[in-house]
């Protein structure tokens, strides 16, 4: 669980995984709600903003400092066979 900010609070999944498909469970504000993002771990900030573009509709997701609470790198997107026999 991290509760700190900066890279250093991440989750280990995430460290190095700049630039790959991942998919993020975060905390929704103070509750115990979470959500899950799936697409491109874009960066972290210095702050410790993890910047994910969804892979549905390439969204930018800004997720605060402390509410990562797990992620994992993910192999790429399935590519479909629509149209072949």
């Amino acid at each position: 669980m991290s509760t700190g900010s900066g890279p250093a609070a991440l989750p280990p999944g995430l460290r190095g995984a700049i630039g790959h498909r991942v998919v993020v469970r975060y905390r929704l504000g103070e509750g115990p709600l979470m959500s899950d993002v799936l697409g491109v771990l874009s960066g972290i900030e210095a702050d410790g903003t993890v910047v994910v573009i969804a892979d549905r509709d390439d969204a930018e997701h800004r997720l605060p400092p402390g509410s990562v609470v797990a992620g994992k790198p993910v192999p790429p997107r399935a590519v479909r066979a629509s149209g072949r026999r």
